[in-house]
């Protein structure tokens, strides 16, 4: 499995899978009745692509704000000499903050688009699910969570879609990986939430007027029992890589599922 993480200078990143499981469903997939059924999968890898890809700027734009240029702006002892701060992801998407607010505006934008495209990445996914198991998709409220129960009758596909599952009613799912909860409370946070109590910065010495931030902080109450406060960047960066580890591995349990009955759907 080929990982292109944040630093990949590919505009567009498509995950090695996704081109052997769409010349999967394609060998099983001939003729005219099977026409719909093939635009319907079609679309739909184009789409998790795409939300692979714009969770991807998100987070990369994050890696790139400044934590000196912030701390400039707010300083209020000292006349700010900064003009322009520049977050800058591959040689096309640039965004340009003039102050204190503009600059804050986008980090929330960066941040809230990040957590909320993931979410919706996993639930285009379910609709994947849906037409690999001939379930309708028509006047139905289509979810990650609800898509994934459809799998029970396929142990392997079932066990690694549970580990992408938030906890619910307080009970995590087996083998849960460890960022899926936080990033859910993220994005639940920032949808419902002032932006003051999610964000922190972390300053050397505390000092008041500290024109250094060493970074940015997501406030500790957004990871339940958690002790301290989490570093934004690096959580970001984890999230991602998690992501796009899960949708290479997606395609591959697809393709293993539809190996073994020789089919799509596969049931």
């Amino acid at each position: 499995m080929i990982r292109y993480g944040l630093d990949t200078l590919y505009p567009i990143i498509y995950v090695e899978s996704e081109q052997n499981f769409w010349v999967e469903v394609e060998k099983h997939t001939h003729g005219r009745h099977y026409r719909d059924l093939r635009q319907n999968i079609k679309g739909t890898i184009e789409s998790v692509r795409h939300k692979l890809n714009i969770v991807r700027y998100s987070a990369g734009l994050i890696q790139t704000l400044s934590e000196d240029d912030y701390a400039e702006f707010k300083t209020p002892l000292f006349p700010s000499k900064l003009k322009i701060s520049t977050a800058k992801y591959q040689d096309r998407c640039t965004f340009e903050m003039h102050n204190q607010n503009e600059y804050r505006l986008f980090l929330t934008l960066f941040v809230e688009n990040f957590s909320a495209a993931s979410f919706s990445l996993f639930d285009v996914c379910g609709y994947l699910i849906r037409y690999l198991v001939s379930e309708s998709t028509d006047g139905t409220q289509i979810a990650y969570w609800n898509s994934v129960d459809l799998v029970k009758g396929y142990p392997q596909l079932y066990k690694f879609l549970c580990k992408y599952k938030t906890t619910y009613k307080n009970t995590p799912p087996p083998n849960q990986v460890d960022w899926i909860d936080p990033l859910n409370k993220l994005r639940n946070h920032m949808t419902h939430r002032p932006i003051t109590e999610i964000f922190h910065e972390k300053s050397p010495n505390n000092k008041i007027y500290n024109q250094t931030i060493e970074s940015f902080l997501l406030d500790r109450t957004i990871f339940g029992n958690q002790q301290k406060d989490e570093e934004l960047k690096a959580f970001v960066k984890t999230c991602f890589d998690g992501i796009e580890d899960f949708v290479s591995q997606f395609y591959e349990h697809l393709i293993n599922e539809i190996q073994a009955v020789q089919a799509v759907p596969i049931q």
